[in-house]
């Protein structure tokens, strides 16, 4: 059969792809959009890729805000709010974006 195809002996199939659960690929596309100086959330320039000494987080933000719902709660930005919606999750340990403002304390 081989002397019909040359080559075929050499052929190696590919390597099965590793399939990734929608989460694991969601923390990854956002990681990238870290990695490439945007802000996950807000779509905005991270302050820390203007200013590599800035180490401010989405946590020491004004904007975040805690949502309850069920039987547990999320991070939301104010910012991030689009049509209607609360927006995206925020992860308080994120850089912060550009439009950050410092929480005013109580």
């Amino acid at each position: 059969m081989t002397d019909m195809l040359p080559g075929l002996a050499e052929f190696e199939p590919p390597q099965p792809v590793e399939k990734l659960s929608p989460g694991v690929r969601l923390t990854g596309r956002r990681r990238d959009e870290i990695e490439r100086g945007r802000h996950p959330a807000t779509h905005q320039v991270l302050r820390r890729a203007l200013d590599p000494d800035d180490e401010a987080t989405c946590g020491d933000c004004a904007h975040l805000w805690r949502k309850n719902a069920g039987n547990g709660h999320w991070w939301k930005c104010d910012l991030a709010s689009t049509r209607g919606t609360d927006g995206p999750d925020v992860v308080k340990r994120w850089p912060a974006c550009k439009l950050f403002t410092p929480k005013e304390d109580a």
